[in-house]
């Protein structure tokens, strides 16, 4: 039993560590394929139900770009780690830990209800051209809206920079 250190009353002027910082804290693993396993097996209890109301577009006469298995597939490879860098959090630690299960289904219906908000309702699977000039919408648009150039546009990481396209100044609008 050692004694409770308490602390000072004035600030020190010397660091109290003589070890350097670290990078950032990792606050959480990626799940296992268990967790993911046991979200999937929840989600499927809800198939119908987010394929009725949530993948359906506004106009429900025009099949959907969206299916419930694109979905489920999606969000286990962004759930697992597969892409460096990025991560969609479904929980972690034990399927039996209902907190962590709880907090992993707000985050998938958050992503949903957003999903359905900015392109499942109008069935569109790309940026919408809503930046405004002189009340119209300009065919510009489509190489850039709000001031950003999409063809200056960089992957971050050297590792994905085989994802750009580079700009082809031939390119013609038929």
């Amino acid at each position: 039993d050692l004694p409770t250190v308490s602390p000072s009353t004035s600030p020190s002027y010397s660091p109290s560590a003589t070890v350097a910082p670290t990078g950032s804290p990792i606050i959480f693993a990626y799940p296992s394929e268990e967790f993911i396993g046991a979200i999937i097996e929840d989600m499927l209890t809800k198939q119908v139900a987010i394929e009725q109301k949530i993948l359906i577009p506004s106009n429900s006469e025009e099949p959907s770009f969206y299916s419930f298995d694109g979905f489920l597939e999606s969000m286990k490879i962004m759930a697992d780690g597969t892409v460096p860098g990025k991560y969609f959090y479904v929980g972690h630690d034990k399927p039996t830990n209902r907190e962590l299960k709880k907090r992993a289904l707000v985050n998938i219906a958050l992503f949903l209800a957003h999903t359905k908000t900015v392109a499942v309702q109008a069935n569109i699977c790309d940026e919408q051209n809503v930046d405004r000039v002189n009340n119209k919408l300009p065919l510009s648009n489509a190489c850039g809206q709000f001031g950003e150039s999409y063809q200056d546009l960089r992957c971050p990481h050297a590792s994905e920079s085989s994802m750009e396209c580079p700009p082809d100044p031939n390119m013609q609008m038929i």
